[in-house]
């Protein structure tokens, strides 16, 4: 294993195994009352099918009371059963009993975050990062990890989009509440976007491992 110091104190460590990233530009489908149900079906699946074992997932969120029952439905048809936190408590320092991380925010992380983050997708966990505003740079450690960057600038897509997407986080999903996410910038060959959409100009807005 080795260890590459990003910034003040992001530790990203180099090693195998490692797990499952979906990040989105904005965080509108993880919100109650534009809940794409679709969507998080599959990630919780997909998560579970990866760490079959594990029977948790976690919410982790700068917005209060989310991951309501539209969430914890959808976690519970991959059978699994979902904890909520919001940021502000103390995220766990292991996070290996959750087959899913769901991380909903418009705050700044801080690097023990990070690095928490960080260890767990790298021992095989699945993250999900819905980006919100004023948290995008704050992430560039972890989602440099699957060749993307954000300088923080937003798009002006608004207020919902048509997916068409043949990746199975996209599976059964036609549409997504949208509205102004952020921009990224692919800084790897083997990034992989996952959905576009043509404002135009094109803008990248998913993209997995």
């Amino acid at each position: 294993m080795t260890s590459v110091s990003i910034g003040a104190s992001v530790q990203i460590q180099s090693q195998v195994p490692i797990g499952r990233m979906f990040v989105l530009a904005d965080e509108y489908p993880a919100y109650e009352d534009s809940f794409s149900p679709e969507l998080f079906s599959n990630i919780f699946s997909l998560a579970k099918t990866s760490t079959p074992s594990r029977t948790k997932a976690l919410c982790y969120s700068t917005v209060g009371g989310l991951g309501g029952p539209t969430m914890s439905a959808s976690a519970a048809q991959a059978g699994l059963i979902l904890d909520i936190l919001t940021r502000g408590d103390q995220l766990p320092a292991d996070l290996s009993e959750y087959a899913c991380v769901v991380t909903v925010d418009d705050g700044a992380f801080t690097s023990n975050e990070l690095n928490t983050l960080t260890a767990y997708y790298q021992d095989i966990g699945s993250l999900a990062l819905f980006f919100g505003l004023g948290v995008s740079i704050s992430l560039n450690p972890i989602i440099g990890l699957i060749g993307i960057t954000s300088d923080g600038t937003t798009d002006p897509i608004t207020p919902s989009i048509s997916v068409s997407s043949q990746n199975p986080y996209f599976n059964g999903v036609t549409s997504l509440t949208y509205l102004n996410g952020n921009v990224f910038t692919e800084t790897l060959p083997t990034a992989n976007c996952i959905l576009t959409y043509d404002w135009p100009p094109v803008y990248k807005i998913a993209y997995s491992s």
